[in-house]
């Protein structure tokens, strides 16, 4: 199995499956005080599970953030962190403050849209 090969299959296992895996060889581990290292590796194993794990989850206490312009007439400053969305600044055409109180974040649905 090629590097690419594994890298897909690693990511191809959901964030839940990831973390009950994880889980379990954390049981194992301290039960016999040892871990699973194959040569070829497999997914499977204690390292490359806890390395999936935190390669995923590392970056999750950082928001991002980015600048939407919406062709001059708003203009905005947001963060996202752990899937929350938060509006830092805003500002409309001519530059005034907007309040942000004023302004609402909804989540879209797509089903409820199709409906």
């Amino acid at each position: 199995m090629t590097t690419e090969e594994f890298a897909q299959k690693q990511a191809a296992i959901s964030d839940k499956e990831l973390i009950e895996l994880a889980d379990h060889e954390i049981c194992k581990l301290a039960k016999t005080g040892s871990i699973t290292m194959s040569v070829p590796p497999e997914v499977t194993d204690t390292d490359m599970l806890f390395s999936e794990l935190i390669k995923r989850f590392e970056n999750t206490g950082s928001p991002m953030e980015y600048n939407i312009d919406f062709a001059g007439y708003f203009k905005c400053t947001v963060s996202v962190k752990d899937n929350k969305i938060t509006i830092d600044a805003a500002i409309n055409g001519w530059g005034d403050a907007i309040d942000l109180g004023e302004i609402t974040i909804t989540e879209f649905n797509q089903q409820e849209e199709q409906q």
